[in-house]
């Protein structure tokens, strides 16, 4: 059996920085600042075949061990204690084909990466929304983002990936070669082995009308019902989302729209979200757009190291004035002025898909509700905690108990049982074929049962 002092000399094309490594307190660290975990190492491959050995040598011992590519997941699954941490991130190349309208993208590459290089030939991918965030777990856990509604959620372009398994075999997963495996992955999550390599659908680069209406927020019951009204309208060319910064000083709304194609197309389908009255309006920043640009415009918002907690639920009637009381009354009686309430707007093309070619959840509701939970000191745990968890429980009562794996914290199975809904059985028979010792367990966990 290696040890890690075989793997830090006896692999050229590997770092290993073990927790006696000057960097380590940097290295460990991930977007979550509530999550503090210390690995036995932390593994940084610069080659996929490096990369295939440092994955059979995890697979080898008998400890934890995790992936990590952007470490944007809430829970903290790329972090493990007093295990392995096998870092991607030095693996971050984007090869597109454009004939082929496919892209071939290594496993630590951000979105960012991703959009960049694509866009130089008209062409994309529907991301999410923060443009440091991993393709990979976006891709595994679904991925929703401003072109789901016209080109599909990101896990609906997944065309192939190749993938080491816990046994130590590296196979293609596609639809003529193993597409039990590339089912699971399209949204299943990080259950399954490694992958070493994606193949993403491109498709063409549209442009941009994209911007910001923002309310008071005492006008919230106006916003939320033109917010409805629109996205109920929605072609799939169109795609708005929900944001009210928390707390007293700063609460308000954004209504941040996306459309694609023309611009003035654009501007007609989203004025109706324009308040009634120009004192209830903040700012309207409403213009063209490139797709690069665009994907860039909320990275700011959720810093990393902040500490952060989560809980979703998609709301079948936001306008319902049950729900609308919920949302005013901890609008304002947030602890920290950091957190956020968000509405997701899933429709069109990520409608479409059925149960059969992927495992993503929930293709039938439109409003994916976050309570996005962030302070900075520690001391401040308990108050945001406990704020978080009475928003949810109320939210509860509402009748909807589905949610989006990517949005869950460390939740327990019957949350990970809400986001695969119906696809769980199917799930966890595939878990049972290729990983029935669990061995990738460091992520929303499906156990092979």
């Amino acid at each position: 059996m290696k040890t890690t002092a075989d793997l830090r000399f006896g692999l050229e094309a590997c770092e290993v920085v073990a927790n006696d490594h000057p960097h380590y307190e940097c290295d460990r660290r991930i977007f979550n600042g509530y999550i503090d975990r210390k690995p036995r190492a932390i593994l940084f491959p610069e080659t996929e075949q490096a990369l295939v050995a440092v994955g059979r040598f995890a697979l080898d011992q008998d400890r934890p061990f995790s992936i990590r590519a952007g470490g944007h997941n809430v829970a903290g699954s790329s972090l493990v204690e007093d295990g392995y941490v096998i870092d991607t991130s030095r693996l971050a190349g984007v090869y597109v084909d454009r004939d082929a309208r496919l892209a071939d993208v290594q496993p630590g590459a951000l979105w960012r990466d991703f959009d960049s290089v694509a866009a130089k030939f008209r062409l994309c991918t529907p991301g999410g929304i923060i443009s440091d965030t991993g393709v990979a777990g976006l891709t595994l856990g679904g991925g929703i983002g401003w072109l789901n509604g016209l080109y599909g959620l990101t896990c609906d372009n997944l065309v192939a990936a190749d993938i080491l398994l816990p046994s130590g075999e590296l196979v293609r997963a596609s639809e003529n070669q193993n597409f039990d495996l590339l089912w699971a992955l399209r949204g299943g999550g990080g259950n399954f082995g490694l992958v070493t390599r994606f193949q993403l659908r491109l498709n063409p680069l549209p442009q941009l009308l994209a911007g910001s209406i923002v309310y008071r927020h005492t006008e919230l019951r106006e916003a939320l019902e033109r917010y409805v009204a629109c996205c109920e309208a929605a072609p799939d060319e169109l795609t708005i989302s929900l944001v009210a910064p928390c707390g007293a000083r700063s609460a308000r709304v954004s209504l941040d729209v996306c459309y694609a194609g023309a611009p003035e197309t654009g501007l007609s389908l989203t004025d109706p979200l324009l308040p009634r009255a120009a004192s209830s309006l903040l700012r309207d920043t409403r213009q063209r757009y490139s797709y690069v640009n665009w994907q860039r415009q909320f990275d700011d918002d959720l810093r990393r190291g902040r500490r952060s907690y989560w809980r979703a639920i998609y709301v079948q009637d936001p306008v319902s004035p049950r729900f609308l009381s919920i949302f005013e009354r901890y609008l304002v009686s947030a602890p920290s002025e950091h957190s956020m309430l968000t509405f997701d707007h899933v429709h069109g093309a990520a409608h479409r898909v059925g149960n059969e070619s992927s495992a993503y959840g929930d293709r039938t509701h439109s409003y994916l509700f976050l309570i996005n939970t962030n302070w900075d000191d520690a001391q401040d745990d308990e108050a945001n905690l406990d704020w978080c968890n009475a928003l949810f429980a109320e939210l509860q009562t509402l009748g909807l108990e589905t949610t989006y794996v990517n949005y869950l914290s460390e939740e327990g199975d019957a949350r990970v049982s809400a986001a695969f809904g119906d696809n769980m059985s199917r799930l966890r028979a595939t878990k049972r074929r290729y990983d029935p010792d669990n061995r990738f367990r460091s992520n929303q966990n499906i156990s092979p049962g």
